[in-house]
């Protein structure tokens, strides 16, 4: 295993809150593979052990880094993600066109990241529905972590002192104190054009990041890297002459709206369950009061649809009529939104859904999915460990079509 290898399984496993760090429910998946071929593993290993061995156990169970690499790009698809929805407007025929001419499948390589300028390409699959492309940039992210005043040394818990007290006379006890500084993160931007219903998706992972190739650079948020993913795959694709034709076609077929927004209602089928728990609305007058409401089902939490949905699919089998047992998960049946949507002149802005859906043993994976009409993206929170990001991205395209009849 090289040295890079080695620190991209350590920074991924042994747990240290950084942003490439492993989830709990990622590492379990991974351990449980070591152990699925004989690694005495405790279920409950402190992370301690964890530093001191994984290194050994990815040498003996995971030689050539295959396990290593599918849960590593299933923690990168499932991390939290902004995501904007477009159609490939008139051009949509030029796009399909260069990219079928143009690509080249790239294997997944979990290590390597670009700049800001020149990213680094490290995926590219046609599917059967879409083509992906994953570009990595590196990104430094603020971290803050908090020291207790008696793990410092006296020499330096008296010069914070002298400096504290400079500031404030009314100084009496250091009780702990919090250091910020820039993490090197790895940021992934994904890019989708489906070749049938002719839309094109732009994903990044939501931490607002700054440039480490830019002295005192400002920190950009996911909303606006959107932009910057789109240019890269223009460049990509060698369409940089169409520009400007792109991006304007993309920005008219934004399918984020407040339009497709009313196509977000509950539905139970035999293996989809959809539950609105949040809805805003805002109203404006001209030249007068500029009002917001948010209407959130305080109950509909996500362990509380979690626990609901795998009650009724164990008795059921399907979740066909889930609203007939549990209509108090029925946002639209609240007192307050039956009163508030009544009413003449609000538009409805934004929601927030629950999608619950089954995985391959089974299991009730819950996704949350956060709607922004005014800045046409989505934040998408994909349940821990999931596995059916494809799924969630068809029953998005589906609830966010063209226009609602």
């Amino acid at each position: 295993m090289t040295e890079e290898m080695k620190r991209a399984v350590l920074t991924a496993i042994v747990p240290s809150g950084a942003f490439n760090n492993w989830n709990e429910e990622t590492i379990n998946l991974y351990l449980e593979e070591f152990r699925n071929k004989g690694a005495e593993i405790p279920k409950n290993i402190d992370k301690d052990l964890i530093k001191e061995h994984i290194l050994n156990w990815v040498e003996w169970f995971d030689d050539d880094l295959t396990l290593f690499k599918r849960y590593n790009k299933l923690f990168e698809s499932t991390r939290v993600k902004v995501i904007s929805l477009s159609e490939l407007g008139e051009a949509g025929e030029k796009i399909l066109r260069a990219t079928g001419k143009k690509f080249v499948p790239v294997p997944y390589d979990p290590v390597s990241a670009g700049t800001w300028e020149e990213p680094a390409l490290v995926y590219a699959e046609e599917l059967k529905e879409h083509y992906e492309f994953w570009f990595a940039i590196k990104g430094n992210k603020e971290v803050s972590h908090a020291i207790e005043g008696n793990e410092l040394s006296n020499e330096i818990r008296t010069q914070l002192i002298e400096q504290v007290k400079l500031k404030n006379l009314d100084f009496k006890h250091l009780d702990k104190i919090v250091v910020k500084y820039f993490s090197s993160s790895r940021i992934i931007n994904i890019v989708k054009i489906d070749k049938n219903e002719e839309r094109i998706s732009f994903a990044t992972d939501i931490p607002a990041v700054s440039n480490p190739e830019i002295e005192n650079s400002k920190k950009t948020r996911a909303e606006e890297r959107i932009y910057y993913v789109q240019d890269k795959i223009i460049d990509h694709l060698g369409l940089k002459e169409e520009r400007n034709e792109l991006k304007s076609d993309w920005s008219r077929g934004v399918l984020v709206n407040q339009e497709t927004v009313k196509n977000i209602t509950k539905l139970a089928t035999d293996e989809v369950l959809i539950i609105p728990h949040k809805h805003e609305r805002s109203f404006e007058e001209i030249d007068g009061l500029s009002e917001k409401n948010i209407n959130i089902g305080s109950s509909l939490t996500l362990n509380a649809v979690k626990r609901a949905a795998k009650q009724y699919f164990d008795k059921e089998g399907t979740f066909r009529n889930f609203f007939n047992e549990y209509s108090h998960f029925d946002l639209s049946e609240g007192r307050i939104e039956q009163e508030v949507s009544a009413i003449e002149d609000i538009q409805l802005s934004a929601k927030g859904f629950y999608i619950c859906l089954l995985d391959e043993e089974g299991h009730i994976e819950v996704n949350r999915i956060d709607v922004n009409s005014t800045l046409a993206v989505l934040k998408v929170t994909t349940a821990k460990g999931g596995k059916r990001v494809e799924a969630v991205t068809r029953q998005l395209n589906a609830i966010f079509s063209k226009q609602i009849s």
